[in-house]
């Protein structure tokens, strides 16, 4: 019977062992969760805070593309855009530029950027139109130029979030200088390319511009030879308005000649209405006759 109550007694402390295990292990947890809970209601306060000063000292700068105008002159013509940068800090402006830029002012920043950021994807331009005299129809049409202002704007906005291209100096030029320091800028960096390699041909700089099966670099004549292009297509498309200009002027010398001769042919009636000697007169007007039909052949010629 000892034995039997000593068995008894050992297993009644043993429960009661692991049942104050037990109770210390749940009070454990419960104070730790309590822990824990009172930690993140303690954390996020601060959070919260360090969210609200990062977005206090936030800048935020805004690109827009708008105001078309039209320059002509006797060799060239050309559309200039109004391009406003505008700095917001807080949702206040602080500060704003407008500058008037040209298509071709787009081609060269875009041409710089390829060649100073290779990797990383510059974003296209909108198409230029060609030669064609449809084509330059389309190009005064105000459908196209809207189509062109959306793609510039699209092309700066994509510039200004990249947070490494955007501080670049020729961005910033292009953004805040004038015509005069705008346009020394990119003569200073055509003639750097036309006497030295650009890097944009280095075969480690570049390596998605390499000739297939090549390990050579792109010979620097090559960036000549597309600045000649590029300057003779210019040549080209002022040669071009200039002969439309000049068959606008013919085709209004004929009109100015036939009313011209229409006058003669009057002055002829009335000096034979009075029976005078009318030789003088339709000699003139014989002259003036056949120049009207060499006009009609010039403008059929230039046709």
């Amino acid at each position: 019977e000892e034995e039997e109550e000593d068995d008894l007694n050992f297993h009644r402390n043993n429960h009661s062992t692991q049942s104050d295990l037990n109770d210390s292990d749940v009070n454990e947890k419960i104070s730790s969760l309590s822990i824990s809970h009172s930690h993140n209601e303690w954390m996020l306060p601060s959070t919260n805070q360090n969210k609200e000063e990062v977005d206090i000292g936030c800048e935020k700068t805004t690109v827009y593309v708008g105001d078309p105008k039209k320059y002509k002159s006797n060799l060239d013509s050309f559309i200039t855009y109004l391009v406003t940068t505008k700095i917001f800090n807080d949702g206040v402006k602080i500060n704003e530029l407008n500058v008037r830029r040209r298509y071709n002012d787009f081609i060269w920043l875009k041409n710089l950027l390829d060649i100073k950021y290779p990797y990383n994807i510059i974003s296209p331009l909108p198409a230029k139109h060609t030669f064609s005299k449809k084509l330059h129809a389309v190009a005064d049409d105000g459908e196209f130029i809207r189509r062109r202002m959306i793609g510039l704007e699209n092309f700066l906005r994509r510039i200004i979030d990249n947070p490494v291209i955007s501080i670049d100096s020729s961005v910033q030029l292009f953004l805040s200088a004038d015509d005069d320091t705008l346009h020394s800028a990119q003569q200073q960096a055509q003639q750097y390319q036309s006497t030295s390699t650009p890097p944009i041909v280095s075969s480690s700089s570049n390596p998605f511009r390499q000739p297939m099966g090549r390990g050579k670099p792109i010979p620097s004549e090559f960036s000549r030879t597309e600045n000649q292009i590029q300057t003779l297509q210019d040549n080209f498309r002022k040669l071009q308005r200039l002969i439309r200009k000049l068959e606008t002027d013919e085709a209004s010398a004929k009109i100015e000649e036939e009313h011209l001769l229409a006058l003669f042919r009057q002055w002829l009636d009335i000096e034979r209405k009075y029976d005078e000697n009318d030789s003088f007169i339709n000699s003139v007007c014989d002259a003036q006759q056949r120049i009207v039909e060499n006009h009609d052949d010039l403008l059929k010629f230039t046709d």
